[in-house]
């Protein structure tokens, strides 16, 4: 079962966030924290807080949920993934960008 949203990973101890966007919350997360614990995460710098703090020092929340009535298409169960993207970055930009995990922040995207 799909669960599309808007995420955030947020350090309680610096304040530092990661925001992104799946159609699968659940499994999403599950793989942030397979590759966190393995050494593996794609931002380095979460990946070092993560090493420093450990996993109890992270809020894993989100800010943005979807159902049938928003992101769907038609009576179909196919989800629109610019819509998240959309949503994402929108998150991204009202953030402070000096405590964002992201490595990027959409400047050259159009959605």
């Amino acid at each position: 079962m799909l669960n599309p949203a808007v995420y955030k990973i947020e350090n309680k101890i610096n304040g530092f966030i990661y925001i992104g966007s799946t159609i699968n919350y659940i499994k999403r997360i599950k793989e942030h924290v397979f590759y966190l614990r393995r050494n593996k995460h794609c931002s380095k710098k979460l990946q070092e807080d993560f090493n420093k703090f450990g996993i109890d020092a992270f809020d894993f929340s989100i800010l943005e949920s979807y159902n049938k009535n928003k992101g769907y298409i038609g009576q179909h169960d196919l989800f629109d993934k610019n819509l998240l993207k959309r949503e994402e970055k929108l998150y991204i930009q009202e953030e402070n960008q000096n405590l964002l995990y992201n490595t990027y922040t959409y400047k050259n995207f159009n959605y």
